[in-house]
């Protein structure tokens, strides 16, 4: 048998027809056309705008993004990291329905893969799962973002480990320099250069999740993007029946542009 093989594999590199050098290889040409974005574009019934890129040949997954008009810039003075908490928690801190272990459960049942983060100047919920479990996702997406509980275990959880972060700050060198860099060429004052202190962490409250989602759940601060497998018919109908259902709240305002740096960066080289 293994001399079988062995008389085999010559035969198989001779047919292959291995090229000597490697520029010589054939590679065959790449063709990719940039979707067109108005030719993707819908408005929900609510004013929320949906880009929708359909594949008929992918695999049955959908992929479906939100982007929400949030950031660092809008933490309150003395509150620095509450955007941050907000991020985190609206995944993990469960919805008035499910608990936040049966959330994570239901998740891994579907094979879904959920997450939400918040950056300087905007956030993302980012939901992939298979199409025929596509209306539970988006079901699943509409009670986080209407009915979030930020469950207060999982908000201590998020402060201890952002505290043992803080703590680490300055055992290396990256960190440092990323957080320095900041500092000089934008100034102290200016968000990306904020950092919360231990005090301000501490003091963070489930009520002020509450409040800063009631404050930035609106439809203007939002945006959804769909790709992957999918009818598009039957995708603009769901969105509609689900996140086109959307009101403001009576606190939700229109989030503002995030602010220019005010101080000019002074030339020079820093260690």
């Amino acid at each position: 048998m293994r001399a079988a093989l062995f008389a085999f594999f010559p035969a198989l590199l001779a047919a292959q027809a291995i090229p000597n050098r490697p520029e010589k290889t054939a590679v065959p040409t790449l063709v990719f056309e940039a979707p067109r974005p108005a030719e993707h574009r819908i408005k929900l019934k609510n004013g929320i705008v949906v880009f929708l890129v359909n594949d008929s040949t992918a695999q049955p997954l959908v992929t479906l993004n939100v982007r929400i008009r949030s950031g660092a810039y809008l933490d309150p003075v003395g509150k620095t990291g509450l955007t941050s908490a907000w991020g985190s928690l609206l995944r993990s801190g469960g919805t008035e329905t499910l608990t936040p272990d049966q959330l994570d459960a239901r998740l891994d049942f579907l094979a879904a893969n959920l997450t939400t983060r918040s950056g300087d100047t905007f956030a993302t919920l980012n939901l992939n799962l298979l199409e025929k479990d596509l209306k539970e996702g988006v079901g699943i997406v509409k009670e986080m973002l209407t009915k979030p509980t930020f469950a207060q275990g999982r908000l201590d959880l998020f402060k201890r480990s952002t505290l043992q972060g803080l703590e680490r700050l300055n055992d290396d060198p990256r960190s440092i320099e990323q957080y320095q860099l900041a500092l000089l060429t934008k100034g102290r004052d200016h968000y990306t250069a904020m950092w919360p202190t231990a005090e301000e962490l501490k003091g963070l409250a489930r009520e002020d999740l509450l409040a800063h989602h009631a404050r930035l759940i609106h439809p203007d601060n939002l945006v959804v993007a769909v790709g992957g497998r999918f009818d598009k018919t039957a995708v603009v109908k769901l969105l509609n029946e689900t996140l086109g259902e959307l009101k403001a709240g009576k606190q939700a305002l229109k989030s503002p542009n995030p602010p220019k740096p005010i101080s000019l960066p002074k030339p020079g080289i820093y260690v």
